[in-house]
């Protein structure tokens, strides 16, 4: 097989892979705005299609996440987020030390707290 039509099938595997993904996020839509238990759980069945074809999309991401708070499953969106947005570890190495004016702001602003009450009295 050349490499003009190897291209040809992944492009074409490709578009109708997103069409495919397209179609049942607008289906997923309209299921939505039903609000009917049953709906609702055919479209997450649909958008957890569309993540396994595409884990990024961001269309299917946020419709699941309000599917899922629709059904009041909290905890299953808290999850959701917790697989699907990249969190940045601190490594502690990298993080600046604290500075001697960050640690002297607490004392001082004490001491004008102070002064000014001993002004009234």
């Amino acid at each position: 097989m050349s490499n003009s039509s190897s291209s040809s099938v992944k492009r074409h595997w490709w578009l109708s892979s997103r069409m495919l993904a397209e179609k049942h996020v607008r289906k997923a839509r309209h299921l939505l705005q039903i609000k009917e238990s049953a709906d609702v759980f055919s479209a997450i069945n649909l958008l957890d299609v569309v993540l396994k074809l595409g884990p990024k999309c961001e269309k299917a991401l946020e419709l699941k996440a309000r599917a899922l708070l629709y059904l009041r499953r909290f905890k299953d969106v808290a999850n959701m987020l917790d697989e699907h947005i990249p969190t940045r570890e601190i490594d502690p190495l990298e993080s600046p030390p604290l500075s001697r004016e960050s640690i002297e702001l607490l004392p001082s602003y004490n001491v004008a707290k102070q002064s000014v009450a001993k002004a009234f009295f």
